[in-house]
């Protein structure tokens, strides 16, 4: 931590954007809240307390971040939903809370494209499905035979139901008929110790954060997610090469409660995507993590975004049987 901590500190601080309208100019006047819908230690986090402590320097304020780890990230994103829409709290989403879960779970406490505005895209997850050194497999075909000779017995972990961990899991079971037991944990952090300890056989996870344990042998990668192979994972296949064919990819954003000013939008969203956009913050904080910066989008682009991935999912889920419950 305290490595991590003289990083953030020597991180170039980054000039805000000056925009007109008064409110802009003067935010913010006291500290900001982020909730972050994660345990502490997952990519989400690290890379949420990275960007606070830039934004603290640049705009003048601590920007403070609260980890709302459970169900699902659900916490985070409904106490954000709820808070005063002024600009001093902020929360963090992901594939799964934005896009899956609308879709397959009853009463979810927000509507993601109605109660949030969004802030900023802040990068995809170069995951990966990963295997304990323990599993005699090394490729996708042969864990999906592995899990169908001996039903159930293969531990599959996640941060909960209806995670991209869980998705994956169950996607797999209703296309290729492959039996997992699944094995839900608070955060994604505590399901890759899991998978480490041995006590699960299989996780979808990082694979920038996973590098130390698979170079030193204790883990494999099967397949990565996304259109290309991870450069410093060069013998990694994705899925398609595979032979997985299902959309799935690992994203995190930054909102506001819905009616949060527009010009605090729009500046928060300059600083977000400037730090996206800086090789120096990249190479520093989302690298060694495993995460990939996204192109920047205006707070618009991000709301077509979100119902794009989600209208995505919905009509994956209704192919595969997934209903929501």
């Amino acid at each position: 931590m305290s490595r991590i901590g003289t990083i953030l500190l020597s991180a170039l601080p980054v000039a805000g954007v000056l925009l007109t309208p008064a409110m802009s100019q003067t935010y913010p006047v006291k500290p900001v809240r982020v909730l972050v819908s994660g345990g502490a230690g997952g990519p989400n986090d690290v890379q949420n307390r990275a960007i606070a402590q830039i934004l603290s320097n640049s705009l003048g304020q601590p920007f403070v971040v609260e980890n709302r780890a459970g169900a699902q990230g659900t916490l985070a994103l409904e106490a954000c939903a709820r808070a005063t829409p002024d600009g001093y709290t902020l929360c963090t989403g992901a594939t799964n809370n934005i896009a899956y879960m609308p879709t397959l779970r009853l009463n979810l406490p927000y509507e993601p494209l109605k109660d949030f505005a969004p802030v900023a895209h802040t990068g995809f997850v170069d995951a990966g499905i990963q295997v304990h050194a323990s599993v005699p497999v090394s490729t996708m075909d042969e864990l999906i035979a592995l899990a169908k000779a001996k039903p159930g017995e293969l531990n599959w972990a996640s941060f909960g139901a209806n995670t991209s961990s869980f998705y994956f899991m169950e996607s797999l079971r209703r296309t290729r008929g492959a039996e997992f037991l699944h094995v839900p944990y608070k955060t994604s952090a505590q399901s890759q110790q899991a998978l480490i300890a041995g006590e699960v056989q299989v996780n979808l996870y990082s694979v920038g954060q996973s590098l130390p344990q698979i170079k030193a042998g204790k883990l494999k990668v099967l397949a990565v997610m996304g259109a290309k192979r991870l450069p410093f994972m060069a013998s990694a296949p994705t899925l398609r090469e595979a032979g997985v064919d299902l959309p799935l990819s690992t994203w995190y954003m930054q909102f506001a409660p819905a009616g949060t000013p527009k010009d605090i939008v729009l500046r928060l969203n300059g600083e977000v995507n400037k730090l996206m956009s800086s090789s120096q913050f990249v190479d520093k904080f989302l690298t060694p993590i495993g995460v990939s910066p996204p192109d920047p989008m205006t707070p618009e682009e991000l709301g077509v975004f979100m119902k794009r991935m989600r209208d995505g999912f919905a009509e994956v889920a209704k192919a595969i049987g997934l209903k929501p419950e």
